[in-house]
């Protein structure tokens, strides 16, 4: 891997991070609306949990690129969305 690549894989790097950080409005509780869900692992599958109301919804995320639902996976507390069309995003940090 060459430093140019080194310096691109670090920026994107960062620019996950600093979206991730913002609000998504893909990520919410369905019962409340609040933000401040938590993503689980279940019977059926990934779902978030609500640290507001208690509730349960399905993480079900939807591709911006092209519209395709996606497959979560999860790397320590972070968790991956990836579709059908190769697109792979940032899909939520639980907190610490």
């Amino acid at each position: 891997m060459g430093n140019g690549d080194r310096q691109r894989a670090s920026v994107r790097t960062s620019q996950e991070r600093q979206a991730q950080a913002r609000p998504r409005p893909d990520v919410a509780c369905r019962t409340c609306a609040s933000a401040n869900v938590t993503v689980q692992f279940g019977k059926y599958g990934y779902y978030l949990n609500c640290g507001d109301c208690g509730g349960n919804t399905p993480a079900k995320p939807v591709c911006a690129a092209c519209g395709q639902p996606g497959k979560v996976s999860k790397r320590g507390p972070e968790f991956t969305a990836t579709c059908a069309g190769g697109h792979t995003w940032a899909y939520w940090t639980n907190p610490a």
